[in-house]
């Protein structure tokens, strides 16, 4: 994905409580055993929490406010809170 549209385009969005220990947990899985950004191309800066599916703080607005074209979910309520 981030060959096709260029790292600067490829974001990853999570849902969590930003600023506790599943963000700091979910960070060092994905830097220190997954190697994400080495590994994709995937940008450390593009990689965005927040703390709702829905609503004003949401995945959607945030999706938004990127001008995203494309989002991948594995849930239909992530989905249409974005589209």
């Amino acid at each position: 994905i981030v060959e096709i549209f260029e790292p600067e385009n490829v974001f990853l969005i999570s849902k969590l409580h930003v600023g506790g220990n599943m963000q700091r947990r979910t960070l060092e899985w994905l830097h220190d055993a997954m190697d994400i950004c080495g590994t994709t191309g995937l940008l450390q800066d593009n990689i965005i929490f927040c703390e709702h599916v829905s609503g004003p703080e949401g995945k959607g607005v945030i999706a938004q406010e990127l001008k995203l074209t494309h989002f991948i979910d594995d849930r239909l309520d992530v989905l249409l809170a974005v589209f």
